[in-house]
């Protein structure tokens, strides 16, 4: 949110965008303080989807490729990783607050 990624209109669109996407009640947002430090979030993206009658599979992004995976260990392993996010994390309220003022900035 702070860091130029692209333009000043780049990063407010992008602002916009996420503040947009939380109209559908599928989408929250929780922002993850930089004083937070490193965490385990920054070791690389996921993604967990769960289906009705079916186990968990787990989507893994490496600096290098994507694997997907439904062994009980690394969904087991994302979802930790997942809560533990989750924890650092600001609520979304609090969150949606720090997207607004940061919107402002690239104004």
């Amino acid at each position: 949110m702070y860091r130029l990624v692209g333009t000043e209109e780049i990063m407010r669109m992008q602002l916009k965008r996420l503040l947009e996407a939380l109209d559908s009640p599928r989408i929250g947002i929780q922002i993850v303080p930089m004083s937070a430090g490193v965490t385990t979030g920054v070791l690389g993206g996921f993604a967990i989807a769960q289906l009705s009658g079916h186990l968990d599979t787990v989507y893994i992004q490496t600096a290098i490729r994507g694997h997907v995976s439904n062994r009980p260990e690394d969904v087991k392993a994302i979802h930790d990783r997942y809560d533990k996010l989750r924890a650092e994390a600001q609520p979304q309220l609090a969150s949606i607050e720090l997207i607004r003022e940061a919107e402002k900035r690239w104004v």
